[in-house]
C-alpha cells in the first residue's frame, strides 16, 4: 500500500513538473510577415532588449525586424525589399563599433550580404561574395582566432571561410568545393559546434552523404570527418547541444527518415561519435530548424522544432530520457515551419518563438505554476546548485517550501517570505522535487543538487 502511495504522490509531482507553456502569443498575424524561412534575435539597438530579425523569402523578400522596447513590446520595420529569395541570417559585431551587423545569404542568387549597424541604424546591404548553387546557412565565430568575428557559408555546393580584418572587410578562401572534394558536395544545413572541446570554433554540415565535422586547427583551415551512419544522408536539419551533460556538444539531426541524435565521445585529433538512436520517424524534408536550451528549466537541454505544419517541444526529463512530443499550438489553418528559441521577455528564460507560412509570428512562454496560476510566478537559480538556491519572485509572499525525493520522500520543509535564500548544503548529490506553495498557487519543479 506504501508504494502505492508513493506512486502515486510521484506521479503527481512530475505531472506539476511537466513543461506548461502559454497560449500563443501574437506578435505579427499580418500577410506581411509570411515566409519567413529564418529568424535570429538578438540586442541591435544596445536597448538592453532582444529584437527580432527575419528573412523572408517567397514572393515577400524582405528583411525586417521587430525592435523590442522591453516585455516583448514589438515594433516592425522593413530593413530591406525586395532581395531575392533569403533565407538564413547571421549576425555580429564585425566592424567593432559595438553593434551588431547582420549577415544574409539568398538561395535563388546565392549572394552573401552584410547590413552594417551603426548606432541601430542598418546600412544599405552590401555584397560580399557567392556560393556555389543554392544558398543554405552561415556561422559566426572568431575562427582564426585574432579577436575579429569571422564567418563560414554553405551553399549547396561549396564551404567557404571569409576572414575579418575586424572593420569588416572580408577575404574569402574555400574550405571545399565539389571540385575540390573527395565527395561530391551537397550541403543542406550547417551548425556551429567546439567539436572537440579545444576551446576552437568548428562547424558540422548536413550533406547528402551525412553529417560531417569540419575541424578547425586554429587558424580558419578546416578537416572533414564524416560521422553519421551510412543510413542516416541527406541530412537537412542539425544543431549541437548538450544532451546528456557532460559539456560536450553532441548532434540532434533530421535526415531522411527519422529525427535521431548522435552523442559527443571526442577529445582532441579523436572524433568520434555514436549514434543514440532514432527520436521519432518522420518524412523527408519536413524539419527545417532545431532550437535548444533548457527551455523547462529542469538542469536538461530540451528541443524545440517545426514538424509538418506544427510547433513541437520534446523534452529531455535528465539523463536524455526524452518525452513524447508536445504540440504547442495545433491549428490546422496555419503551417507554421521556422522555430526560434530567445529571451524576448526580458524574465531571463528563453521563449519559443515560431512562425507561419501565411504571416503569424508567435511566442510560448514558460510557466511554472501547479494547480493555480501565480500573479507573480516564482523561479529559483541555480539549477543545479552546489549549496544554495534562491527563490525569486515579483511580489513579496509568505510561502511553503518542501523537498522530496525522486521516491516520494519528505526532505526538507521551511517557511520563508520570498524572496528568498534556501540552503541546501547537507543535501546529498542527487536529483529532488522543489515544491513553493504561496497563497496566490502553487510551483513544482525538479531540482539538481551537485
Amino acid at each position: 500500500m506504501r508504494s502505492i502511495i508513493l506512486s502515486v504522490l510521484f506521479s503527481i509531482l512530475i505531472f506539476q513538473l511537466n513543461a506548461q507553456h502559454s497560449a500563443a502569443i501574437i506578435i505579427d498575424d499580418d500577410a506581411d510577415s509570411g515566409a519567413i524561412r529564418h529568424m535570429v534575435s538578438a540586442d541591435f539597438n544596445n536597448n538592453g532588449f532582444n529584437g527580432i530579425i527575419t528573412a523572408q523569402a517567397g514572393s515577400i523578400d524582405r528583411i525586417a525586424i521587430y525592435w523590442n522596447s522591453g516585455d516583448a513590446n514589438f515594433a516592425k520595420e522593413v530593413i530591406d525589399h525586395p532581395i531575392d529569395d533569403p533565407v538564413f541570417i547571421n549576425y555580429g559585431d564585425f566592424n567593432s563599433n559595438g553593434f551588431k551587423d547582420i549577415l544574409v545569404v539568398t538561395e535563388s542568387n546565392s549572394e552573401v550580404f552584410i547590413y552594417e549597424n551603426h548606432n541601430g541604424i542598418f546600412e544599405e546591404r552590401r555584397q560580399l561574395g557567392s556560393v556555389q548553387s543554392l544558398g543554405k546557412s552561415i556561422a559566426v565565430a572568431d575562427f582564426d582566432v585574432d579577436g575579429h568575428l569571422d564567418f563560414v557559408v554553405i551553399g549547396q555546393h561549396s564551404i567557404d571561410f571569409y576572414r575579418n580584418d575586424g572593420d569588416a572587410n572580408f577575404n574569402m578562401e574555400h574550405i571545399l568545393t565539389t571540385d575540390t572534394g573527395p565527395n561530391i558536395l551537397e550541403c543542406l544545413t550547417m551548425v556551429l559546434s567546439d567539436v572537440n572541446g579545444n576551446g576552437i570554433p568548428d562547424v558540422v554540415t548536413g550533406e547528402t552523404i551525412g553529417i560531417v565535422a569540419y575541424i578547425n586547427n586554429g587558424n580558419g583551415h578546416f578537416t572533414p570527418h564524416i560521422i553519421s551512419q551510412v543510413d542516416h544522408h541527406v541530412v537537412r536539419a542539425i544543431d549541437a547541444f548538450d544532451a546528456n551533460g557532460n559539456q560536450k556538444p553532441d548532434l540532434v539531426f533530421h535526415s531522411q527518415s527519422e529525427m535521431g541524435i548522435y552523442i559527443n565521445h571526442s577529445s582532441g585529433q579523436n572524433i568520434e561519435f555514436e549514434y543514440h538512436g532514432e527520436l521519432f520517424s518522420t518524412t523527408s524534408n519536413t524539419i527545417s530548424h532545431f532550437a535548444t536550451g533548457d527551455f523547462t528549466q529542469n538542469g536538461s537541454n530540451d528541443l524545440f522544432f517545426a514538424n509538418l505544419g506544427s510547433p513541437y517541444l520534446i523534452i529531455n526529463e535528465s539523463d536524455m530520457v526524452f518525452s513524447e512530443r508536445i504540440d504547442l499550438h495545433d491549428d490546422p489553418d496555419l503551417f507554421i515551419w521556422t522555430p526560434l528559441a530567445a529571451d524576448i521577455t526580458g524574465d531571463g528564460m528563453e521563449e519559443l518563438i515560431w512562425a507561419a507560412a501565411g504571416g503569424t509570428l508567435a511566442y510560448h512562454t514558460f510557466e511554472t505554476v501547479g494547480l493555480n496560476d501565480l500573479k507573480s510566478s516564482p523561479h529559483f537559480y541555480p539549477n543545479p546548485t552546489t549549496g544554495h538556491i534562491r527563490i525569486s519572485t515579483g511580489n513579496t509572499v509568505p510561502a511553503s517550501i518542501t523537498v522530496y525525493s525522486l521516491s516520494g520522500r519528505l526532505i526538507l520543509t521551511t517557511e520563508e517570505t520570498l524572496p528568498a535564500n534556501l540552503h541546501l548544503s547537507e543535501l546529498t548529490s542527487g536529483t529532488y522535487f522543489l515544491k513553493v506553495e504561496t497563497p496566490e498557487g502553487s510551483f513544482s519543479r525538479k531540482l539538481i543538487k551537485h
